[in-house]
């Protein structure tokens, strides 16, 4: 209704609007600010969050302050500029503790920014959260500002709406995964429509007065009031009513290639912001492409996800879910270099993997069911299909084969679901390891033998000390395990990491103490510098078996861990964090016995994996059953019945607007020169006539309908004594509508208003019988 009136009727793009001083749209304007700030602190990306609320409220003010006063352009600048030092060094100094004094809390922000910004110039990872406040803080202040000054001043509303939309969409689609956090998105989008319905309301309102066209008092309020009702109906009809996901899976391909320039700055930012945390253990963020070593995190005994396993490990084998594997590290940091992507689809087989013959024979499949939103899956080791659609990053083998390092999900996986994985399992016995060659693939040397010229000399030293004896690449491999669970402490965080030395080297000769991160990541640098290609493995440790072959994994269980190519076996795992139980590999073949489920039959696989539905939906709140679709349609009518009665209620107010709308458009198309289109014009002749002379009129329709339109001179006599002649059944209607209207116009006598309407009734329905019987092959009977 809003759009038409303002598309019908566009300001003079010369006219400068006048100040906006409505309570109503101020309030609207705060509620999308709070919504925006509130987007990012249900984040808990980090702590103090809650400052950008009160940021983005005070420049809300300062900004209608700003568009009220009468100072010129400049001295506002300065202004602003004053303002805005004060409040954002206010704010960051606040996250101070209360006994420092202000002169030492600035003090320590610029030692911590000048710390930041050397950091960042040697591409290091940034620890300090400071950074990310005062941009967050600045950020939300300034939008502030420029939402309060731009409604002040009565600009375009795009202007308010644009940066807001950007911004509460940038956090959304870094913070997807718990799905009731898109009623941030759901709430921002109808108040926005609310906010841009009333600032065009006013403005519209405001030209008509200039022009010195008669406006209603109550005009704004009213038609705001009706655009509120629809817009909560038609979002209650979009809610209820089932779509189909084809359009949906359009706009998210849209979207996710409007994502892709800003997931590269992400990534350039990647250091700048590794003090954040996510939201959820699990989230796509938590193994991205950057892994620091990092200081650690206190983890809970909250469930991840459970797994139905084929078979029991045999003789101590331990079953490990990779999230991710690393390739290049540098600077205290691990990511992936020289990888491509590839779509698959559900099931797919069409990846082709390096068949090695000393190595499990077969696939093995894994059962997972999700207690935690994600997108990267969860898998065996050397996964090599799946039933979901995923993008898999990988790396390709001069013999068309492929390397398999992460596999994302297509689309966000939420809690509840289940998916499954097959896997080539490294299960092989310490013979086999040790009859294995050293004369790796030059592909695999090119991409696992990478070591920064930052490693230490005596790094490089220690792993030939403790290797020295050992003649076999698998001997060389347990001689540093052991190495690292022996002499290494194990703790679950770290104190402020050191800015001027090598982090392995402050982990093996200083420190002597970290978590997973820190021992996987020195046995891959160690095996390195000896020639034995090794990559890093991110994700989670076998968890608790809680029933015959289901493991409950939960955030504690969170790992790192060194994979080591060996020939003609493949990727094995090793363990040298001490917290975590060894490895210990059947010495032969005749060793290597498992346990596993029956093959008579596909019932035990069946029942077990019904046991981990089960186990699983435990842990899961009762989800409240969805209500059946009558009673969203009962719900329906009944709204619908309401808005109906309210109609009739309000019947003389509303019938008094539905006059004046019309009016009024033709009024300011007139006044600007436009001929009005037809319609409106005969929609206004029709609204300013007596019911007498509205059931006339339906002479010249039926004139029309039976195509023998009257001359435009024609008498009204003429007129009824012309559809008389082809329509004789309806002779006594007609007559009458003709007497009671030659009586209005020429005797001014009153009709009976009931009894004019009901022949207009009756006269409509035998108009249309007719019609009917003459076009339909079957006809209609004409009572």
């Amino acid at each position: 209704m809003t759009q038409l009136i303002t598309s019908a009727f566009p300001l003079k793009e010369k006219t400068r609007a006048k100040p906006t001083q409505d309570g109503i749209a101020f309030l609207l304007l705060w509620i999308i600010l709070w919504i925006t700030a509130r987007r990012l602190i249900v984040t808990n990306w980090t702590s103090y969050l809650g400052f950008t609320s009160t940021a983005v409220t005070l420049g809300l003010f300062f900004g209608l302050s700003l568009g009220v006063c009468q100072f010129r352009k400049p001295f506002k600048f300065i202004l602003m500029a004053i303002y805005s030092s004060f409040l954002i060094i206010w704010l960051c100094g606040l996250t101070f503790q209360y006994d420092i004094s202000w002169l030492n809390r600035l003090s320590l922000m610029l030692l911590r920014l000048k710390k930041t910004a050397h950091l960042l110039i040697q591409n290091q990872p940034v620890q300090d959260n400071l950074l990310f406040i005062l941009l967050m803080i600045s950020l939300y202040w300034f939008v502030g500002v420029n939402s309060g000054y731009s409604l002040a001043k009565n600009e375009n509303t795009w202007r308010i709406l644009v940066p807001l939309f950007f911004i509460i969409t940038l956090i959304h689609s870094y913070d997807p995964l718990l799905a009731r956090r898109i009623w941030y998105l759901v709430a921002f989008s109808i108040f926005s429509l609310f906010l841009i319905i009333r600032l065009n309301l006013i403005r519209q309102v405001s030209h008509w007065k200039d022009e010195q066209i008669w406006v209603p008092s109550q005009f704004s309020n009213d038609i705001f009031q009706v655009s509120i009702r629809f817009v909560i109906l038609l979002s209650f009809i979009v809610w209820i009513v089932p779509t189909n996901r084809s359009p949906f899976q359009q706009v998210e391909i849209i979207w996710n290639k409007i994502k892709q320039p800003f997931q590269s700055i992400r990534e350039d930012f990647e250091n700048a912001f590794s003090s954040l945390k996510v939201s959820i253990i699990a989230s796509p963020d938590y193994y991205g492409r950057i892994l620091n070593l990092g200081e650690g995190n206190i983890l809970s005994d909250e469930e991840v996800f459970s797994v139905l396993v084929p078979e029991k490990p045999p003789n101590g084998l331990r079953f490990y879910w990779r999230a991710r594997a690393y390739n290049y590290y540098e600077n205290g940091q691990w990511t992936t270099a020289n990888t491509i992507w590839h779509s698959l689809e559900p099931g797919s087989t069409r990846l082709q993997f390096t068949r090695y013959p000393d190595r499990s024979r077969g696939l093995n499949t894994f059962y997972f069911a999700i207690n935690k939103p994600i997108i990267t899956i969860f898998v065996p080791p050397q996964p090599q299909w799946t039933n979901l659609g995923t993008k898999a990053e990988l790396f390709p083998n001069p013999d068309g084969t492929m390397d398999i390092l992460t596999l994302q999900s297509n689309n966000p996986l939420g809690s509840g679901t289940t998916y499954t994985v097959r896997s080539s399992l490294s299960g092989t016995t310490v013979e086999k390891l040790r009859q294995s060659s050293e004369n790796f693939p030059p592909a695999i040397m090119e991409r696992y033998l990478q070591i920064p010229d930052s490693i230490t000399t005596r790094t490089r030293e220690l792993a030939q000390q403790i290797t020295a004896d050992r003649n076999t690449e698998y001997d060389k491999v347990m001689a540093i395990t052991e190495y690292l669970r022996q002499h290494i402490h194990y703790t679950d965080t770290l104190e402020a990491l050191p800015d001027d030395q090598e982090l392995i080297d402050w982990f093996l000769f200083d420190a002597k103490r970290g978590f997973c991160n820190y021992f996987a990541s020195a046995e891959v640098i160690l095996l390195r510098s000896i020639g034995i290609p090794a990559r890093l493995a991110v994700g989670y440790a076998q968890g608790k078996m809680t029933s015959p072959y289901i493991y409950q994994v939960i955030q504690r269980d969170a790992h790192a861990w060194p994979e080591v190519y060996f020939v003609n076996i493949g990727w094995v795992e090793f363990e040298p964090t001490p917290n975590q139980p060894n490895i210990i590999r059947p010495l032969s073949d005749l060793e290597a016995t498992t346990s596993k489920i029956p093959n008579e039959s596909d019932k035990t696989i069946q029942e077990a994996l019904q046991r981990l539905k089960e186990s699983h939906q435990k842990t899961q709140p009762t989800p409240k059953s969805p209500l059946p679709t009558f009673v969203w349609l009962f719900i329906l009518f009944i709204i619908v019945v309401g808005m109906i009665a309210f109609s009739y209620i309000q019947y003389p107010r509303l019938q008094r607007f539905s006059i004046q709308i019309p009016i009024t458009i033709e009024t300011n198309l007139r006044k600007r020169g436009v001929n009005p289109p037809a319609f409106l014009i005969n929609w206004n002749r029709k609204q300013v006539l007596s019911p007498v002379e509205k059931t006339y009129l339906q002479i010249n329709v039926a004139l029309n309908l039976f195509g023998k339109p009257a001359l435009p001179s024609a008498t009204p006599t003429e007129r009824a004594n012309l559809l008389i002649s082809f329509m004789p059944e309806a002779a006594s209607l007609i007559k009458f509508i003709l007497d009671q209207y030659l009586d209005y116009i020429f005797n001014n006598k009153e009709p009976d208003l009931i009894e004019i309407s009901n022949v207009e009734r009756v006269f409509r329905r035998t108009i249309y019988r007719k019609w009917l019987s003459q076009h339909l092959p079957f006809g209609v009977p004409i009572k």
